[in-house]
């Protein structure tokens, strides 16, 4: 069985928050491995046995899923993260990775589809047509400098004085334009899921997050009333290093993604509108 729903995105945008209080809904069944990342990478990387010498990712997941199994004794759960990390990564290995879920809605949350290009989208609606998917935004000069700071501290660099060869390296690397390139990921998803896709704001998240997720819960259709709602709803999840971006890094953003800002205030305007106030406040305009 495949899921139910897909949440592509975008990354540094409430992913893990959204993974961590949905498993809690008593309808709802996601894998114990957040990000699967079958059709960004295991697709075309079928063999178990690369990722488990080459992959930090692998093996900070197997480290962390083998620990938890140890302690706790729970062998269920065994089997399934034998299935996971050690059975050739096939589209029938990718459906089974859901059986557990079968009574329940279940659901992929890996923000690095919201890159995919439009003839792997093609493939996971031939393979998915009814599914669901969730798309969720942050301003996206916000959203690239979280990036920069989380790939910083993944390399273990002093974050207080990161060079500006680093940020703008990273900035400019193809994979993270496509991460922040929203129009391009609406283009390619709605186009298959038109009338399938959810849309949803880290600012409204942060803000409001009992309404976000009854919203949300309404577009899965489950339920949706305020008794579902987590006590950890307003916890806050993955949170990174309070470092203010430096204003020339700022500018540099404000630049790159103000015509895209505009486009996305005449789709959505509400939470965009801010998008464009804090671009033309940094670019003077």
């Amino acid at each position: 069985m495949f899921p139910d729903f897909l949440c592509i995105g975008a990354q540094k945008s409430g992913t893990t928050w959204l993974y961590e209080n949905l498993k809690q809904h008593p309808e709802i069944w996601l894998t114990p491995v957040k990000e699967i990342h079958f059709f960004d990478y295991y697709l075309y990387h079928p063999s178990p046995f690369r990722p488990r010498f080459y992959t930090r990712r692998w093996r900070e997941q197997f480290r962390s899923e083998a620990k938890h199994c140890l302690s706790s004794c729970n062998f269920s759960k065994l089997k399934w993260d034998i299935k996971f990390f050690f059975k050739p990564h096939t589209t029938e290995w990718y459906s089974s990775i859901f059986e557990p879920g079968r009574e329940k809605i279940t659901g992929d949350i890996t923000p690095a589809y919201a890159t995919l290009d439009i003839n792997q989208v093609s493939y996971i609606h031939e393979l998915m047509p009814n599914a669901k998917i969730i798309f969720l935004m942050r301003n996206p000069i916000d959203r690239a400098w979280s990036q920069v700071k989380m790939l910083a501290e993944e390399n273990n660099l002093n974050l207080n004085n990161i060079s500006r060869e680093f940020i703008f390296k990273t900035i400019n690397s193809k994979r993270q334009i496509l991460r922040g390139d929203y129009k391009r990921t609406l283009y390619n998803w709605q186009t298959y899921y038109k009338e399938q896709f959810f849309i949803g704001f880290f600012e409204e998240i942060t803000e409001c997050p009992e309404d976000f997720l009854v919203r949300l819960c309404r577009f899965l259709e489950i339920d949706a009333s305020r008794e579902i709602v987590p006590e950890t709803i307003r916890d806050k999840i993955n949170i990174g290093v309070n470092l203010s971006v430096p204003s020339d890094v700022a500018n540099y953003l404000a630049k790159m993604y103000y015509e895209d800002i505009k486009e996305l205030y005449k789709l959505f305007d509400g939470y965009a509108g801010r998008w464009l106030e804090y671009a033309e406040k940094l670019l003077k305009i």
